[in-house]
């Protein structure tokens, strides 16, 4: 197995990791040493990274801003965490104040996700990129320029590489509903 392919993959959707080393060969099928990989060198005063992830519960500004990919694509980064702040927040309440009744069989967490995700997606399809979800403990993302075919390759050589440590990749996509409106 070609375990260097997903590195160069990446070099190619992202030409500012073209200067790195790909990890060695025990290390490439790390997901904590690809995530280390994804993170970029401070850039005047930001922080950069190609892979995110997010805690849909504490939700901030830092977890859209270190994103490398909106950084060049000079996103309003405060105004979008503003909108999805705003969607978040009646769902928040409404589950704080209903624990209770809710208890453990309602799923706050996925239904916030999904409205973070959502607004990634729709944001990223503006400049023809994709949104790759990654689920393991937490959730991680990475935006990639549209290209299925080489998507589609890159998530199927993704969870081989990283079988061992029980993660999925998906190409996230709006639910039909929200496409259409």
């Amino acid at each position: 197995m070609n375990d260097k392919k997903i590195y160069q993959w990446l070099q190619a959707w992202y030409p500012e990791l073209q200067t790195r080393k790909i990890p060695k060969a025990k290390n490439r099928s790390s997901f904590e040493q690809f995530s280390l990989w994804l993170l970029s060198e401070k850039k005047a005063q930001h922080e950069r990274s190609f892979i995110m992830s997010f805690d849909p519960l504490n939700f901030t500004e830092a977890d859209l801003a270190k994103s490398a990919v909106l950084q060049d694509l000079q996103v309003n980064i405060a105004q979008m965490h503003q909108d999805i702040a705003k969607q978040l927040q009646p769902i928040y309440a409404h589950y704080e104040k209903s624990k209770q009744l809710l208890g453990k069989y309602y799923n706050v967490q996925e239904q916030l996700a999904e409205i973070i995700l959502n607004a990634l997606c729709q944001e990223l399809s503006q400049y023809n990129y994709e949104l790759l979800l990654i689920c393991s403990e937490q959730y991680y993302w990475l935006a990639v320029h549209q290209d299925a075919e080489k998507i589609h390759k890159f998530c199927k050589k993704f969870e081989k590489q990283f079988k061992g440590e029980e993660l999925k990749i998906e190409i996230y996509s709006l639910p039909d509903c929200l496409q259409s409106i």
